[in-house]
């Protein structure tokens, strides 16, 4: 798992690896010497995503009861933003996840469609 940026796939990570690479031989990877010289601190560097897609379960009983669960990295802090309409949207909450789900309620839901929005804080 990479702990300095936690939503990254094993995929993305080695993209991000791979292209803070010094090409050191012909154009691309080679065989003696991979993808180059590893610049470390260019990997790291590299923008974390903010937007999070995350498994999780909601719950709606009555107006202002609306419960979501939201799964996460225990120790990193997500915003959660409400839109009734995809085009603005307001900050409903702050959240530190303390375990690998962490649980964030609503306490002015309607029955009126709204849209839930968890960022990644930096």
């Amino acid at each position: 798992m990479n702990l300095y940026n936690p939503v990254l796939t094993p995929a993305q990570m080695r993209t991000v690896l791979t292209n803070s690479c010094i090409d050191i031989m012909g154009a691309g990877w080679d065989r003696d010497y991979g993808s180059g010289i590893l610049m470390a601190l260019a990997a790291l560097q590299t923008p974390r995503p903010r937007i999070i897609s995350f498994p999780g379960s909601m719950k709606y009983s009555k107006p202002g009861q609306f419960q979501a669960t939201l799964g996460g990295l225990a120790g990193s802090n997500y915003n959660i933003f409400v839109s009734t309409n995809l085009t603005t949207r307001s900050t409903l909450t702050a959240i530190r996840m303390t375990n690998a789900d962490s649980i964030f309620t609503d306490t002015t839901a309607t029955q009126t469609r709204r849209f839930y929005r968890a960022e990644l804080s930096p």
